[in-house]
């Protein structure tokens, strides 16, 4: 399992949100927020847009020794 951080965003009212979960790979995480996004929208009556979703594991910053 990988955690992952999503992060919504809604460009009428300027406001984010975002939600740490725990999937076992990035296209389950993608799809629940696909589904998200939807649930948001039935919730504000306005439309949001996935503005990112991150692995929380992934190190950039790391490097591989030769």
């Amino acid at each position: 399992m990988v955690n992952f951080q999503v992060a919504f965003f809604c460009p009428k009212t300027n406001e984010t949100k975002m939600f740490n979960l725990t999937h076992p790979n990035f296209s389950s995480v993608a799809s629940w927020a696909y589904v998200e996004k939807q649930c948001l929208f039935e919730r504000t009556g306005e439309e949001w847009k996935i503005a990112a979703i991150y692995d929380l594991g992934f190190d950039i910053l790391k490097q591989k020794t030769p």
